[in-house]
Formats: structure tokens, sequence, C-alpha cells
């Protein structure tokens, strides 16, 4: 029969993958993870680089599972993509949690059968809930040798589109394009500041 203290034992270092809309509500899911004596990882900075990109991508491989908080922006998030492809490669498990509600219909094909953990009301049942996923999480193999290439550092394509709204001479027809596509950001919470600041300086 396990005892307390075997389950606190069985702890594991975990990396949590978000999108940064949902920044605040992950801080409250580490703080629950760090409750269950786990050792959390989380990227928090707001932007990334070369050498932050080599450090994710160094703490997706040491990591013993991956914690995806779910939400309605992390299905846009191509950074969050990017981090869980990696991880699959690397043999990874991943656990779903879910931080807002989200049509599961809509969930990718990697989180799509996958069983989700309700963390959308942080409280007893949601903390029990987490915790019985992770004591019943099974342990990721070893890394495989060789390791696959890490991926490149995610970029959204308003960077590219960046590039073109700051072109020394746009057509009309480009001009058009560009507004087109930067309206359609608009629609989107994590893309409508940087699609604003493009649209000023068009």
């Amino acid at each position: 029969m396990e005892t307390i203290s075997d389950t606190l034992r069985s702890t594991r270092p975990l990396f949590v993958t978000y999108a940064r809309a949902d920044r605040e509500l992950v801080v409250g899911l580490r703080s629950g993870l760090q409750r269950l004596r786990h050792e959390v990882w989380l990227d928090d900075r707001l932007t990334v680089g070369e050498v932050w990109w080599a450090e994710i991508t160094r703490q997706i491989r040491q990591c013993e599972a991956m914690v995806v908080a779910v939400s309605p922006a992390l299905l846009e998030s191509q950074a969050s993509t990017v981090e869980r492809d990696y991880a699959i490669k690397l043999g990874k498990v991943l656990l779903p949690v879910c931080l807002r509600p989200v049509n599961t219909e809509l969930l990718p094909p990697d989180l799509a059968p996958l069983q989700l953990v309700d963390y959308c009301n942080p409280g007893p049942d949601a903390a029990f809930e987490l915790a019985d996923a992770l004591a019943n999480l099974p342990r990721s193999p070893k890394l495989p040798d060789p390791l696959p290439p890490p991926p490149a550092i995610p970029m959204s394509y308003l960077t590219s589109l960046s590039a073109r709204v700051r072109a020394p001479s746009l057509t009309l027809d480009d001009q058009l394009v560009l507004v087109s596509k930067l309206r359609a950001s608009l629609a989107k919470e994590t893309e409508r500041k940087t699609a604003l600041e493009l649209l000023r300086i068009l």
C-alpha cells in the first residue's frame, strides 16, 4: 500500500507549456504543482531569443513530463505547439490541464486522445484530481539516442508581417493584403496589441 512518503518520493520535474494570455492562471497552477512537491519549470519571460530558446529545449529534455495548460489561447499558440512536438519526439509524457473551458472537439491531435484534468475552478476537488493524475502518470522513457534535432525558434507570422510593413515601398495591393491580415489578427486577444502597432506603422 502506497504511503504519503511514497507519493512524495514519486514527485518529478515538470515543464509547463502555455499561452501568454494565460500567464496569471499558469502561475497559480505552478503554485499548486509545487505544493504537491513537484519541481516546476516555467518560461515566464515575455520574449524568446536564441539563448533562451536553447534553455527551453534543454528543460524539455530534462523534464519527466510536460504539463499542458489548455485554454482557447493555447490552441493558437505556435510556441506551445513546437514545444509539445519536441517533447513527443523525445518520448515525454503529456498531461493536459484545462485552465479555461475549451471545446474538446477543437483539441489538436496530440491532446485530443488524452484525459483532461479540469483546473478551471481551482479548489480541493481540482487539487485532488490534479494530484491523482500526477500520481498515476506513467514515467517518460529514457531519451532517444541519437537525440532528435531541437526545433527552430517559433516565430509568429506577425513577425514576417512586421518586416513587410516596414518595407521601403509598398504597392496598393501589398497594402490591402497587409491590412486584411492585420485586421484578422485584431480578433485574437493574444495578437491584438501587436496588430494595432503594425497598423499604426503601416
